[in-house]
């Protein structure tokens, strides 16, 4: 029995040292793995407080005191109560990994119903000793309904693999193999668990599988992340290109030269607006990630200051900046309101009227770019030629931060363009 107890604790220090390791990589890499790093963190963390809850159950069984008894019923409870929030991370990581906001949200509601129930047992658990008691030689002993609490984590399988089946086409195929050894592994370990007492099977096995399965992720989700970084850096390319036409930089400096001849301060503000749109333009190749609303607004002004110029009256703009104290991808904004210009008030014989607004909600800001101009029909494609690039953007907005946009417009009416950006993902 000596043997069987040192071999459980040096199992039980290896496993923690692994686990600890693998927190690590996760916290120190965690910038390539996005919210799906912050739900494995998670999964580490409760996985290791089970660990740590057996070793000091191994350490301290047997030992006499009533302060024992007590250490022994919180390791015990413990124990139990991480293995559950172990289960419930781990279906709510496969979940955002493979599902959509919406329905994370609806998951995540029934996993935190089904988590309340396995807790609310267990603590009943601890008066009723159905699951498990502590003897009089504080020495832990099965209750005649411990099979119960495996129940919670038989379900977390069952729904992890009703996951992976029902959106089998939303997962990467390299980590069909991982998922499918963790879904297995921990079941054969639950059933041996239940034939033999003295080593905890379930640690052993879920802690490599654990780690089996979250450095194939983490290698798939890195690979994939690299990728977007040079997707990402090509999108910017051509939508700076796009945006710096010959046309659009002929008729900038035409005006200033004609400014010079006749208002030579408007042609000073003029030539710093043409100064700073080409210095964001360029700016943007060099920028990854996020950058402040405050410094695409400059981008922005810049830019319709000098269309102001050469359209004069026929284009008016307003703002409603009801919140700049955000973050979004470079670039992601001022290609619409060039979009705006060109596209739904250049073809307008009398000009028209182009609106920035944002405003901060609960969880999200929002930033709309509006125009009264000839509009067109929902599902077109206006200006193949000349287009700065709607799908770059959302694909950009997707990657650097799930965001989305979206787009109404009404031939006649014009046209409103809204970005959304989730503050838990900034």
């Amino acid at each position: 029995m000596n043997y069987l107890r040192v071999f459980s604790i040096t199992t039980d220090i290896c496993c923690i040292f692994i686990s600890l390791i693998g927190i690590l990589i996760i916290f120190f890499w965690g910038k390539t793995l996005g919210r799906s790093g912050r739900y494995a963190l998670y999964v580490f963390g409760a996985h290791t407080l089970q660990l740590v809850s057996n070793l000091l159950g191994l350490t301290f069984k047997g030992n006499g005191g009533n302060h024992i008894y007590v250490v022994l019923r919180i390791t015990n409870f413990c124990e139990f109560a991480s293995g559950y929030l172990v289960s419930a991370l781990f279906i709510l990581y496969m979940i955002q990994y493979v599902e959509k906001e919406e329905e994370f949200k609806r998951w995540k509601r029934r996993i935190g119903i089904a988590l309340l129930v396995a807790m609310g047992l267990l603590i009943l658990s601890q008066f009723n000793g159905m699951y498990y008691i502590i003897n009089e030689n504080n020495l832990y002993q099965r209750g005649n309904w411990y099979p119960l609490s495996l129940v919670f984590s038989f379900f977390a399988v069952i729904v992890s693999a009703y996951i992976l089946v029902r959106y089998k086409d939303r997962l990467d195929k390299r980590l069909y193999i991982p998922v499918i050894c963790y879904l297995c592994i921990p079941v054969i370990g639950m059933l041996l668990q239940i034939m033999f007492y003295g080593v905890n099977i379930i640690l052993l096995l879920n802690t490599m599988v654990l780690v089996f399965m979250f450095l194939m992720m983490h290698m798939v989700q890195t690979q994939d992340y690299y990728k977007r970084e040079q997707d990402l850096q090509d999108m910017k390319v051509n939508i700076m290109l796009s945006q710096m036409q010959p046309h659009f930089l002929y008729n900038s400096l035409t005006v200033i030269d004609q400014l010079c001849k006749t208002d030579v301060n408007m042609a000073r503000k003029a030539l710093a607006s043409f100064s700073t749109y080409l210095r964001g333009n360029l700016n943007s190749l060099k920028r990854k990630g996020m950058i402040a609303f405050s410094e695409e607004r400059k981008h922005i002004e810049a830019y319709l200051t000098l269309e102001q110029l050469r359209f004069g009256e026929l284009l008016c703009v307003e703002y409603d900046i009801q919140a700049d104290d955000f973050l979004l991808p470079v670039l992601s904004v001022q290609p619409l309101v060039e979009n705006a210009v060109k596209h739904g008030l250049g073809d307008k014989e009398d000009g028209g009227t182009v609106t920035i607004a944002t405003r901060e909600e609960k969880d999200r800001y929002i930033v709309t770019v509006t125009d009264d101009g000839v509009g067109f029909v929902s599902g077109e494609t206006k200006g193949n030629g000349e287009h700065i690039g709607i799908e770059n953007i959302r694909k950009r907005l997707a990657s650097v931060c799930g965001g989305k946009l979206e787009i109404k417009s009404e031939v006649g009416h014009g046209t409103v363009v809204t970005v959304t950006i989730f503050r838990e993902r900034m």
